[in-house]
């Protein structure tokens, strides 16, 4: 997740599946910064929406977001991860590196992973 209020719907959905499964709930943000006044606010938000869910927030510092998150995946024994609609990226970058959800696919194995989509963002078809 990233300390914004759309993460709060990430939240609610990935803990309807957790309870499918059965499953704990872990929130896991991977920063390369201190948080902004505006993301601290956020994180409060996010502790109190997890501690509602019984779930537990992660907050891990380090550059590449794909290794954090297998080391975090390793460490807890995850077997679903659970992650919002990548934001995107340059030209260049797309051409020099795979994107997270592929980068994620390969340090992962046997780990599911979804992506849920924003559906504030779903365009209405025409009849």
């Amino acid at each position: 997740i990233t300390p914004k209020p759309s993460s709060q719907r990430i939240v609610r959905r990935a803990w309807r599946s957790a309870q499918r499964l059965g499953a704990d709930l872990d929130l896991l943000w991977v920063t390369d910064h201190e948080p902004t006044e505006q993301e601290q606010e956020q994180i409060g938000a996010l502790r109190q929406l997890a501690s509602v869910f019984g779930a537990h927030l992660l907050i891990e510092h380090g550059d590449d977001i794909a290794l954090v998150t297998q080391r975090v995946v390793n460490e807890r024994s995850t077997t679903y991860v659970l992650m919002g609609t990548p934001k995107p990226r340059g030209a260049i970058r797309r051409l020099t590196q795979p994107a997270l959800p592929f980068r994620l696919l390969r340090l992962l194995p046997g780990v599911d992973l979804r992506i849920v989509a924003d559906r504030t963002k779903r365009t209405k078809e025409e009849p």
